[in-house]
C-alpha cells in the first residue's frame, strides 16, 4: 500500500497553495527546496504513487 503524503491547503492572494507536512513532507521540501507546492507538482507525487491527503485550513 502507497505512503501518504499530508498537505495544508491555503489560499493565499487568491492561488491555491500546498504545504507539505509531517515526515514525508520534511523529505519533499529538501528534495524540492520549497515551502510550497503546485498543482501540478502534486499531480506528480500522485503519479509516483503517493497518497495525497489534503488538510483544509478553517477559516
Amino acid at each position: 500500500m502507497a505512503e501518504a503524503i499530508q498537505l495544508k491547503v491555503k489560499s493565499v492572494t487568491g492561488r491555491v497553495r500546498y504545504y507539505p507536512v509531517g515526515r514525508l513532507g520534511e523529505l519533499v521540501k529538501q528534495l524540492t527546496k520549497k515551502k510550497t507546492l503546485s498543482e501540478l507538482e502534486v499531480e506528480a507525487l500522485r503519479g509516483l504513487g503517493l497518497k495525497v491527503e489534503l488538510i483544509r485550513e478553517n477559516r
